[in-house]
Formats: structure tokens, C-alpha cells, sequence
């Protein structure tokens, strides 16, 4: 039978700051909150590979570079939230808006009777705010959280909503601990009592008014390099979470959150950068599909071009899926439906999507699935996709801006007709691993992807299977885009058990940061980029197209990621898809 206290000892923040002697744990009183301004150490910049037996990994571990803001007036908003970063040639010396606004919206849940209720995320209901500073979370150390972590910054807030007369009450804070263990009573412990009205027939009353909890909370992490596989990329995750329990069963609970970055990026003279930041949603492949599958000397890693790694993906998801849906699920035909049976529904919108939305995880889904004729590879032929148990329309989002390259092709060298072209390429969408001002968010990852980062939920437990996705067995997720540096997140779970928390948003989202400043980080650097700006010659006998596109450049990485072709001739993509059926 927890308290308030006990409940607490469950979230991220808390856990982080558990028997760690260099945290530090305080509870803020009605003010508000301004993490003061990092001052983080950036080494001496010594290439790595000219220092063997040196590196720099610990101290960028160590570095503290997260700042946000948060308001008493607004408890479940977070603004501000920035990043000092070392990458983007900023050396610690600007910080990265990395969110302009994180935004909790008030909670809904339905209950086994149908009825309905709100849960407003306002300060009245508010009976704590706690701020964490630093911290270290060890591998397995919860069932939750099961990730290392060197913990930055961090902010809970606690809301307690309590029932009564038919409406929804707050409770004071001399209220709840004046409960003690009994402010949630423990799963064993009866909610209801049952007694027979007359022969037949019985009834059950509530003992107890009903209790909600939410913590609300944001937890930003320091550098490390496990977010992708490979360890070769330092990123700064930041979880912005929601854990709730209720003391009644629940047939839905769901929430939402806005994550709204700036509209024009920071470029910082880079010529390749443009400021616009835009959305990309992809739908990662659950197995490799060119003859060059990895990278030659880096067995366990995959070649990332587009028709590799992915299935589809829509660039500008706000444009694609707006209010209006301009793209839905391709209607089945009489006889897909009469194959399908009782599947059939499923090849269509989740009952709970809203117009505009996509789903990054689908409940509904308890075995794998294929789509058939929906993707094109390589110019082969349209071929068969696998989706996996409970994955959704999408697997990741990004939010980022895009780049643009220019460069000269000379042809003819040495004739009277030769030829300068001058190339000038724009809208680079930034398709795998984006180092520059990219906001990640990965719902599910590949089924080849088998690091422990990247393992979804299984049993309960997170972190545990490759292919799954990264939230809890009962929630679906949905994602819409209200404009291109804009997401709208919204997690619907399903069958709701009293007295056991439910966790939303768990996976997290990230920014990079820059190569992780070790020699396997360089050297896992300098193969996908060789990887990628050869492939196009080690799988076809044929001259690459723009053969004089600078190679370092990151830019052309990116395009050549996602575009092949002929020398002289139109560049075509690397994948093409049929959207109507992947959306199925």
C-alpha cells in the first residue's frame, strides 16, 4: 500500500537521484524553475586516432548541458529546452533550442462503465514539484528503467485527482500524506465490496472514493553514445514522461503531448544548412534487402541507404496528412476481405484515430502481419513488406532542417565540347542519423536493430525485444503534424489495471550531439560514409551519378542515402512506395 513518497521513489527522476552521492534532490514551493546555464569542458580538439590510450569520452559523459524553464502557473509545460552542444561546430558555446515548448495536455480515461472524465494537468491538483539535478541510473536497476543514464537536469511534477459528489476534486498535500500507505492502496488490497442483493443477484460498491496519480515529469540525460547502434554517435536524450495509476480498473487512459520546436534552425553559416526546420516519418525494415547489407569491417552494422534500412517514409507528413487525410489505408477489395475475414478490420484506421493522425504502435496487432505489393526496391519489382506484433503505420519521427549542396560536374575533359554543369540540389531530407539539429523520436526500431536501446516491450518489460515497439503491450500511439516543426503525440491505453502504473512517452526522444570522440567513433564514421558513396559502384557496373559530387561532404552523404541513378541521367529514389497499401 504506497504513499506519496514510496510512489515517487518509482519515477526516472527519482531513481536517478537514489544512492548517487552526486545528485541532488529538492522540492521547489510554489516558484518557478530556471536550470541555470551549463558550463560544460570542451578538450582540446586532438583527432582521437593521434591519442591512443587517451580519450575523451569521460569528460563529455560527465558534462552537464541541459537548460529548460518551467512555470508554477503552467505545471505540465516545459519551455526553453536547450542544449549545449559540442557538435554543429558550437564547442559548448550556444545552446541548441532543442524544444520551444513541451507541452502535457489534461488526461482522459474511460471507465468500465463507459463513463468518461477529464483530468486537468492545472496547478490546483498540483501537491509537489521536485527538481533533480544530476544523477546515474545503472543498467537493470528497475524494471522500468533498465538503460544507463548519466542523469542532467530534471523536473516531477506530482497531480492528484480524487472523486467525489461526481465531479473530479484536488486533494491537499496534508491530505495525502495524512493517507500514508493507504493513498493507493496496494493491488491486493479489495477496491469493492460485493454482496447479494437477493437471490440471483448481487451488486458491488466502491469502497473509497476514487484516486488518480500523475507524475509528470522531464528527465534530460548527458552524452552517450548507446541511442543508435554501434556506439559511434553521442546523443542527449530527454524523457518526457507521464506515470499513472488509478485505484479503479480503467477501460482507456490516455494522454497527450505537443513537442514544438522552432520553425527556422540555427545554421550557423553552414553553407549546406537550410532554416527551415520540416518532419519525416519512416517506416523502419525488419531485414536487410541489398546485396551490400553491412558495412565491410563493421559486420554488425547496415549499409544505411533508403531501400536497406527502411520500408517507406513520408517527408512532409503535414502536408500528406492533414485534417482533411489526403492519404488513408487502401480499401481492401471483396476478395482481400473475404481472405481476411475478421482481419480485415485491422487493414484499416485504428477506431481511435483522429483525422490527421498515423499510428507509431498498434495495439491491435498481437502477431506479425504482411503487406502485400506496396514497395519497390532498388527499380525491382513492387514486393511484400512484414510488420511485425504491434507495429504501427510509422516507427520514428523526426524533426529537422534540411540541407542543400552545390557543386560543378565537368564532362568531356579534354574535348572541344565539354561541359559544365553546375549542380545546385536543395531540400536534402537528413534520412539516417542526422547530425544536425534533429529532433529524434523512435517508437520501434528495425527487427535487425539489436542493441538494447533500441528493444522494445515484452512481458511487461522494456528493453527486451528486438522489432517491438518501445511502449507497453496495451498503448497505441498516434502521431499528427499541425505544421512541419510540430508534433502532436498521443498515447491511448487499453484495459487500464488498478494500483499499477502505466507509463507514457517511455522511450524517450533525442538530439544528437556529434561523433562520440573515440577512435571506433571515427572509424564507424568513416566506413558508413565510404559504405554509402560507394555503393551505388559496388553493386551495379555503371558510372554513379554526379561522379564529382564532393565526397566529405554531409550533405551528399544524405542525398546519395536516399537517390541513385546514371551519370547524365535523372536521379531516381533508392525505395519507392505504394502509401495507400503501406497503410494498411
Amino acid at each position: 500500500m504506497p504513499s506519496l513518497a514510496q510512489l515517487l521513489e518509482d519515477s526516472m527522476p527519482f531513481t536517478a537521484a537514489r544512492n548517487h552521492r552526486h545528485a541532488t534532490l529538492h522540492e521547489i514551493t510554489g516558484r518557478d524553475f530556471r536550470a541555470s546555464q551549463p558550463d560544460p569542458t570542451m578538450p582540446d580538439d586532438v583527432p582521437p586516432e593521434l591519442r591512443p590510450g587517451e580519450s575523451d569520452e569521460n569528460i563529455v559523459a560527465a558534462n552537464f548541458i541541459w537548460q529548460f524553464d518551467h512555470d508554477a502557473d503552467a505545471p505540465a509545460t516545459f519551455r526553453n529546452l536547450r542544449v549545449w552542444s559540442r557538435g554543429m561546430g558550437m564547442r559548448y558555446k550556444h545552446p541548441a533550442t532543442v524544444c520551444k515548448r513541451l507541452d502535457f495536455q489534461d488526461l482522459l480515461v474511460t471507465y468500465t462503465d463507459g463513463r468518461g472524465e477529464t483530468l486537468p494537468l492545472m496547478p490546483e491538483f498540483v501537491v509537489g514539484t521536485w527538481h533533480v539535478a544530476g544523477g546515474r541510473i545503472d543498467e537493470d536497476e528497475t524494471d522500468w528503467w533498465r538503460l544507463r543514464a548519466n542523469t542532467d537536469q530534471s523536473l516531477l511534477v506530482a497531480f492528484v485527482f480524487e472523486e467525489r459528489d461526481g465531479g473530479v476534486f484536488p486533494m491537499s498535500r496534508d491530505e495525502v500524506d495524512a493517507l500514508g500507505e493507504a493513498f493507493m492502496p496496494g493491488p491486493d488490497v479489495p477496491h469493492y465490496l460485493e454482496f447479494l442483493c437477493t437471490t440471483n443477484a448481487s451488486a458491488r460498491i466502491c469502497i473509497g472514493n476514487t484516486r488518480h496519480i500523475a507524475l509528470v515529469s522531464l528527465t534530460t540525460c548527458r552524452e552517450r553514445p548507446d541511442f543508435v547502434g554501434g556506439d559511434f554517435m553521442g546523443f542527449a536524450r530527454f524523457y518526457p514522461h507521464v506515470m499513472f495509476m488509478s485505484t479503479n480498473d480503467l477501460a482507456t487512459a490516455e494522454v497527450r503531448i505537443r513537442f514544438e520546436r522552432p520553425a527556422k534552425a540555427m545554421t550557423h553559416g553552414d553553407a549546406e544548412m537550410e532554416d527551415t526546420i520540416k518532419a519525416l516519418v519512416v517506416s523502419d525494415a525488419n531485414h536487410n534487402h541489398t546485396a551490400t547489407a553491412f558495412i565491410p569491417g563493421l559486420a554488425e552494422f547496415p549499409v544505411p541507404v533508403t531501400d536497406n534500412i527502411f520500408d517507406y517514409y513520408v517527408t512532409d507528413p503535414d502536408q500528406v496528412f492533414g485534417k482533411d487525410k489526403k492519404e488513408k489505408p487502401a480499401r481492401l477489395d471483396s476478395a482481400e476481405r473475404k481472405a481476411l475475414g475478421d482481419d480485415a478490420k485491422h487493414h484499416e484506421d485504428h477506431l481511435a484515430q483522429e483525422d490527421g493522425e498515423v499510428t507509431l504502435a498498434d495495439a491491435r496487432f498481437k502477431g506479425a502481419r504482411t503487406l502485400k505489393s506496396c514497395v519497390a526496391r532498388d527499380g525491382g519489382d513492387w514486393e511484400n513488406i512484414q510488420k511485425e506484433p504491434r507495429q504501427g503505420q510509422f516507427d520514428n519521427v523526426h524533426l529537422a532542417p534540411r540541407m542543400k549542396l552545390s557543386f560543378v560536374e565537368v564532362s568531356g575533359v579534354g574535348t572541344v565540347d565539354h561541359a559544365v554543369n553546375h549542380v545546385n540540389l536543395t531540400d536534402i531530407t537528413m534520412v539516417f542519423v542526422c547530425l544536425h539539429d534533429c529532433l529524434h523520436m523512435h517508437v520501434r526500431w528495425g527487427l535487425f536493430a539489436t542493441n538494447k536501446s533500441a528493444c522494445g516491450f515484452a512481458n511487461g518489460r522494456p528493453y527486451s525485444k528486438p522489432g517491438a515497439p518501445t511502449v507497453p503491450e496495451n498503448q497505441t500511439v498516434f502521431a499528427s503534424f499541425p505544421n512541419g516543426h510540430t508534433l502532436n503525440y498521443r498515447a491511448h491505453a487499453e484495459s487500464v489495471p488498478s494500483r499499477r502504473w502505466q507509463v507514457f512517452c517511455h522511450h524517450g526522444a533525442a538530439y544528437p550531439i556529434e561523433i562520440w570522440p573515440t577512435i571506433k567513433g571515427h572509424r564507424t564514421v568513416s566506413l558508413m560514409r565510404t559504405a554509402v558513396l560507394g555503393v551505388d559502384l559496388l553493386n551495379r557496373d555503371i558510372s554513379r551519378i554526379f561522379p564529382q559530387m564532393p565526397d566529405k561532404s554531409w550533405a551528399a552523404f544524405y542525398w546519395r542515402c536516399r537517390y541513385t541513378g546514371k551519370a547524365g541521367k535523372p536521379a531516381v529514389e533508392r525505395l519507392r512506395s505504394k502509401l495507400t497499401r503501406c497503410l494498411r
